[in-house]
């Protein structure tokens, strides 16, 4: 989007977007929570409608996942959404009947679930680990479109969060960006993910993973907000996981393009 329409579009959010949400709900007839504007804005899902298909489709990936590798019926469980935004794939377990939590490091998320989904604990968290949770809590951990944006670093932090908050024999589902995103961010046009129009899928086989901060981090504080660590991107070979994730998880599976053929999703179990 155009920087000079964005800024003006965010300077009368306040007046347009209510209107916009409720001609979309007399159209649709959706009656469920709608975040505001600038919330679907930092997570790329400013249309309602995209943003109400694609939780669902994505909540419909990770509750297959869950259906494969759980026995247990998901009312039975509790289940973390490590990075829920504003609910855009929390909300559609919500029927499920979990014992649900989520956390995210944009305060103004969290205000937001507070607000729409009052019965769910809801926890805004730093950029780097501990989470404010117990040891062993959840019975699962799902994570879209977290790692795909972290430094090595911080993966491995929070890879190890992660194993202190799932009790044994817990899942973590985590989606990460392998060879089919690589390529649309090698052919893509966006200026701020040049850095990838060189790499090719050899570079990424040698290397294992890949992260490229962007270039405007920390210039943007509603675009980045809540985040005080490197935030970027970040790409994965599914063999390079299967080895360097297995400290206290075994590597289940990965399934490669499994969210709309765009990021992967891999499946750990604590040990």
């Amino acid at each position: 989007m155009n920087q000079g329409v964005k800024k003006f579009l965010l300077a009368t959010v306040g007046v347009w977007d209510p209107i916009w949400i409720q001609w979309y709900r007399l159209k649709s007839g959706e009656k469920g929570p709608i975040p505001p504007f600038k919330n679907r804005d930092r997570i790329g899902a400013r249309d309602i409608d995209w943003f109400l298909r694609s939780g669902a489709a994505d909540y419909r990936v990770f509750r297959d996942a869950l259906d494969r590798w759980e026995e247990r019926d998901l009312a039975a469980l509790s289940i973390l959404d490590f990075g829920a935004g504003c609910g855009r794939i929390l909300q559609h377990f919500i029927p499920d009947g979990p014992a649900l939590a989520a956390t995210d490091v944009d305060p103004t998320a969290i205000e937001y679930l507070h607000h729409a989904f009052p019965a769910i604990t809801s926890i805004a968290n730093q950029s780097r680990p501990p989470l404010p949770f117990k040891a062993e809590q959840f019975d699962c951990v799902y994570a879209f479109s977290v790692w795909t944006h972290l430094p090595g670093e911080l993966q491995d932090e929070w890879l190890a969060e992660m194993r202190r908050i799932i009790k044994a024999g817990g899942l973590v589902l985590i989606s990460t960006m392998g060879y089919r995103a690589l390529k649309l961010l090698r052919e893509g046009n966006n200026p701020l993910e040049s850095d990838w129009h060189t790499i090719s899928d050899e570079d990424l086989r040698a290397r294992g993973a890949i992260y490229y901060e962007y270039p405007i981090f920390g210039q943007d504080d509603e675009l980045f907000s809540g985040i005080s660590a490197s935030y970027g991107v970040a790409v994965h070979d599914p063999n390079f996981i299967r080895r360097a994730w297995n400290d206290g998880f075994e590597v289940l599976e990965i399934v490669e393009g499994a969210f709309r053929e765009h990021q992967d999703l891999v499946v750990l179990r604590r040990s």
